[in-house]
């Protein structure tokens, strides 16, 4: 019986890697909600989907596009998100095990502000 549990959640783990979607995401001034229940109320908001074929397209107008949908985000927002607080930067999610060093941080007008891959051209 412990076999067949395992084996479940590891094929549900595969299923929730293989469903990532590309994001950016609003990094707010706390990690926390406060009060916590706000978290499951308003923690989506933190989130801004992307096309999967995003990729695919040349650099400009991936740059265009992120300042779009933060520009957009950031306004509607109204740069806060309740129970998280102020929005201090966005980060591009690109999988969903994303190592630290292939960070890509963009500053609240949506431009790249740090590539720690070292390629700021690969956004």
């Amino acid at each position: 019986m412990k076999n067949v549990y395992l084996k479940k959640s590891l094929i549900e783990e595969l299923k929730e890697k293989t469903n990532i979607r590309l994001v950016l995401f609003a990094v707010t001034e706390n990690l926390v909600p406060s009060p916590i229940l706000v978290g499951c109320l308003t923690g989506h908001i933190r989130y801004l989907n992307l096309n999967k074929d995003f990729f695919k397209i040349s650099f400009q107008d991936q740059s265009r596009i992120i300042k779009e949908k933060i520009n957009v985000h950031f306004n509607a927002t109204q740069g806060k998100i309740f129970g998280y607080g102020r929005i201090t930067h966005y980060i591009l999610k690109k999988k969903y095990d994303q190592k630290p060093e292939a960070l890509q941080i963009f500053d609240l007008n949506g431009d790249l502000i740090i590539s720690i891959s070292g390629n700021p051209r690969e956004i």
